[in-house]
């Protein structure tokens, strides 16, 4: 008897250490955003990429990373079926699906670009609504102008895709976040086509992670938030951006 007790005593302390070590996997989907994600043979990297690693890494959990379109990407992750997703901004709407912690990227600044010798001249907001505006669905901008029921858009799947309309004149203006479309266009070969416009919104962006409402790591926001501040504190997200960020020389500017 003492025999089966000495092993029933084992067997609960290895069953209990193996839940200590056995770290939960963390479903993350990606989608591709020049130089927060980029994806090269199959390989994700760029700035989320190395904070939600480091994220991980302090939370004890297994970071899979699951690359997607942007539009299937966010309905994944919407209906559950992913834990989170990096490189969104806040909206109120959103709080319906998903809880966001604090950012870890912020002064994003949202800017317009045309192609060469259009003819576009924008010096204030009002002047947005002679133009249809190619903007990727289901993505923030920033509060006015995705407010504005006076303003606009023309749809498109992703950046690169408003991109590629934009060159083929199917409208005269997109919209997108500064960094990532100087980015995209430092490594494009048709970036002397392409001119960013001198008008700038006063009003700028900040970069989250967000937890779906359907995740169980939605208990770990607290500890979330406590990590993202120590990784902002030090100084890893600068570390990361002069990583990944190349400088824009290219006549766009």
């Amino acid at each position: 008897m003492l025999a089966n007790l000495k092993k029933s005593m084992l067997f609960l302390i290895l069953f209990v250490f193996s839940g200590l070590t056995c770290a939960q996997d963390f479903h993350v989907a990606i989608a591709r955003w020049d130089p927060f994600i980029m994806i090269t043979k199959g390989k994700a990297t760029g700035i989320s990429i190395d904070y939600v690693r480091e994220l991980c890494r302090r939370l004890g959990v297994n970071l899979v990373l699951h690359e997607l379109p942007w539009l299937r990407a966010i309905r994944m992750f919407e209906r559950g079926e992913v834990d989170a997703m990096v490189n969104l901004y806040f909206t109120q709407a959103r709080t319906s699906t998903m809880t966001f912690a604090i950012p870890y990227y912020e002064n994003m600044n949202m800017r317009f670009y045309t192609y060469k010798k259009s003819g576009v001249r924008i010096k204030q907001h009002a002047d947005l609504y002679q133009y249809e505006i190619g903007a990727v669905e289901y993505a923030a901008n920033y509060p006015n102008f995705d407010l504005d029921a006076k303003i606009k858009t023309h749809a498109t799947a992703s950046d690169e895709h408003a991109l590629k309309m934009l060159l083929h004149h199917r409208f005269k203006l997109i919209i997108a976040a500064e960094i990532q479309m100087d980015h995209m266009l430092d490594n494009s070969d048709n970036s002397e086509q392409i001119e960013k416009l001198d008008y700038a919104p006063s009003q700028t962006s900040a970069v989250h992670i967000a937890l779906s409402k359907k995740s169980a790591f939605i208990k770990e926001l607290p500890r979330i938030n406590q990590y993202t501040r120590a990784i902002l504190e030090e100084g890893l997200i600068e570390s990361y951006a002069k990583k990944h960020i190349r400088k824009h020389t290219k006549a766009h500017k």
